[in-house]
């Protein structure tokens, strides 16, 4: 059976093959699904904030934001939850399928009910409504956009998680090196696209059009991840425990252990009892709890991902302070703050196309996770020097740190679930994603919101430069960490 063996199908030649093998069209269509999903997610996300900032249809007060920020930790746990469930109860093919089709829904409806509390609909020729049929309208616009910003933030990370699960399941380790850096391109791409077409759409379609546009994209998405689910359960390599159990008793050669079918090596030689198994009636933090223990490396990179996030959400607060300083005209910051960010895709898909795939045949994947929060404290350290830093200071450490995210982290991220068995890559990196990812914006948002009240924009920039530099520091020890758990591993 093709799932016991080392596979002989290798999907190398997937950009170029006259016939693609089983495995190669499976990961080709959830590269698709994973395109489509950014693509979604980039057009909802610039449509929910809109509205959200609206004086119309939402929130006039700039301390809404922070607050949805932090609703969306407690949400992702109540999310997490349903999926664990889903996965427990109809497998990963299932669960995919209804947490896409769900976003899709709750898109569609979010976008009727906003359209439907417009302030011109039910108006009078003049434009005007009444005071209470006005306030109503306006309570249900704002809970309608709050409850979209919540789900689609939770939901973007739980869906993300999913597509790559699939991948690096049915991946091999050599393979991963090499076109996992292009995949994460491919999203790369497909956002760029998407964001770039917003202003064309707007001329035909409103905001409210835009979220329609996305819950279509979603479904093309969902269709392209049931085709690679499909295409694995035709050819029997469907990610599955037991399929991890079977293999990795009928590995016979440490040949074959080095590069078989990826989830079916177990770190530290760990065997999965029983006990350990996720059992549908145990809760989720009893499961998280028990997997955590028995693999011990997604505790480090709970942590990991943590202090990351962290940081990242206080770069992008520093950024948005000092450009707004800096550049008091809203055009020219728009403008600005829009080339920062074309440099900042472009510079990343070149790493993701060009320089990583090239890079992961010579260098050690460890090395990556300690060069990025190295290179941080040297640039938040030239940052904190500066008693008044440049807007050039601020936005090279944050440019960096998002070009970073883009390109480094989803590649030596995924080689490491590559190894890990079923339950790591499918619930572990769930737990990872969505609670430690959003445990850190969210934490980060809320104690920026406390920190704003208390010091004006000259002070808060130079404090925060240097919890900037400590926050930098504590994540380069995580990262230490994790890199020596990674080398007891089989790496």
């Amino acid at each position: 059976m093709e799932m016991t063996l080392p596979r002989h199908e290798s999907i190398s030649s997937l950009p170029f093959a006259g016939r693609l093998t089983p495995r190669a069209r499976a990961v080709g269509w959830m590269a698709l699904a994973t395109g489509a999903h950014f693509a979604a997610y980039e057009l909802a996300r610039s449509a929910t904030l809109a509205i959200f900032t609206s004086k119309k249809t939402g929130f006039e007060s700039s301390s809404a934001l922070p607050l949805a920020v932090g609703c969306v930790s407690p949400f992702s746990v109540l999310l997490l939850s349903c999926y664990s469930y889903l996965l427990d109860k109809q497998g990963p093919r299932t669960a995919i399928r209804l947490t896409t089709h769900m976003f899709a829904v709750v898109l569609l409806i979010c976008s009727l009910l906003l359209c439907l509390c417009r302030p011109d609909i039910g108006a009078d020729d003049d434009g005007n409504n009444d005071a209470t049929q006005g306030g109503y309208k306006r309570n249900i616009s704002r809970a309608t956009i709050f409850t979209l910003f919540v789900y689609q933030n939770a939901s973007v990370r739980l869906l993300h998680s999913q597509h790559w699960s699939f991948i690096s399941s049915v991946t091999l380790k050599s393979e991963a090196k090499v076109w996992f850096a292009p995949i994460t391109g491919l999203a790369s791409l497909t956002s760029t696209i998407s964001a770039g077409s917003i202003s064309y759409l707007l001329e035909n379609f409103n905001l409210f059009g835009l979220l329609g546009i996305a819950a279509s994209l979603m479904l093309v998405g969902s269709r392209c991840s049931d085709n690679a689910y499909r295409t694995a359960a035709i050819h029997n390599f469907t990610p599955t425990k037991e399929s991890d159990d079977r293999v990795s008793t009928s590995s016979t050669s440490k040949t074959q252990a080095a590069d078989v079918a990826p989830g079916r090596e177990k770190w530290h030689d760990n065997e999965v009892t029983e006990d350990d198994s996720s059992a549908s009636g145990k809760s989720l933090f009893s499961k998280a709890r028990t997997l955590f223990r028995r693999v011990p490396i997604l505790g480090a990179l709970f942590l990991e991902v943590l202090l990351c996030q962290s940081l990242s959400s206080l770069l992008n607060f520093l950024f948005l302070v000092k450009t707004k300083e800096a550049i008091p005209n809203d055009e020219e910051r728009a403008g600005w703050s829009g080339k920062c960010y074309a440099w900042t895709n472009g510079v990343s898909g070149f790493l993701q196309f060009v320089v990583m795939p090239i890079a992961m045949k010579w260098v050690d994947p460890r090395y990556i996770w300690l060069v990025m929060p190295s290179t941080m404290i040297v640039l938040v350290l030239r940052q904190c020097l500066e008693t008044n830093p440049s807007l050039l200071l601020v936005g090279l450490s944050f440019f960096w740190m998002k070009t970073q995210e883009y390109s480094f982290r989803p590649v030596v991220s995924e080689l490491i679930y590559v190894t890990m068995d079923f339950e790591s890559r499918y619930l572990g990196k769930e737990v990872i994603n969505l609670m430690a990812d959003r445990m850190g914006k969210s934490g980060m948002a809320m104690a920026l919101f406390v920190a704003s009240t208390f010091y004006d924009e000259q002070d808060l920039l130079s404090t925060l430069s240097n919890v900037a530099f400590v926050a930098a520091s504590v994540w380069c020890l995580s990262s230490l960490r994790l890199v020596r758990l990674i080398s007891l591993g089989r790496w």
